[in-house]
């Protein structure tokens, strides 16, 4: 009620008052960034660890609960989502929005330190950043009574060239 009665009291004072708002609003406005494609930095990591010949529940047990544990140790963990298969261990990490830039280092350093517990015949776990920009929005597959040879030839000269002449493809 205050703001009503000196409005109308001195109506100069709030068209000062409007005139600076909107100044302001213009010269931020006009120097704000703006960027088509910006570096978002999304806090999730991606273990994956190769055990040939295992099955999933060896996989598990003597891969995936041995990372787990170790990974669960660190800070600002959000969640922390697995998934064994055959010969494959998949591990997502989901850090909280305040973690560490440097969290995928960390995960890393971890994996590498239980290397020797893990058994000997599981290759190298791949520890990578996530970063959703980076995974194509569709994967197509291409199947038929053909060899792969003339499947690939296929893909390559018909579907590809297609899908490059589509407008607003960017890579195939």
């Amino acid at each position: 009620m205050w703001l009503t009665s000196l409005s109308i009291r001195r109506p100069l004072l709030m068209l000062m008052v409007i005139s600076v708002m909107l100044v302001v609003g213009f010269v931020s406005w006009s120097r704000l960034p703006v960027d088509l494609f910006p570096a978002l930095d999304y806090p999730i990591v991606t273990i994956t660890t190769v055990y040939p010949g295992a099955g999933p529940d060896a996989v598990d047990t003597l891969v995936t609960k041995k990372i787990e544990d170790t990974i669960a140790g660190m800070n600002d963990i959000d969640y922390i989502q697995s998934s064994s298969y055959e010969g494959v261990s998949s591990i997502f990490v989901v850090f909280t929005d305040k973690a560490a830039k440097d969290s995928a280092i960390e995960a890393e350093r971890r994996v590498n330190g239980i290397r020797g517990q893990l058994p000997t015949d599981v290759r190298a776990p791949s520890v990578g950043k996530f970063n959703p920009s980076e995974q194509p929005v569709l994967v197509l597959a291409l199947s038929g009574n053909r060899d792969l040879g003339q499947l690939q030839r296929i893909a390559e000269d018909k579907v590809q060239k297609q899908l490059e002449a589509a407008g607003g493809v960017g890579q195939v």
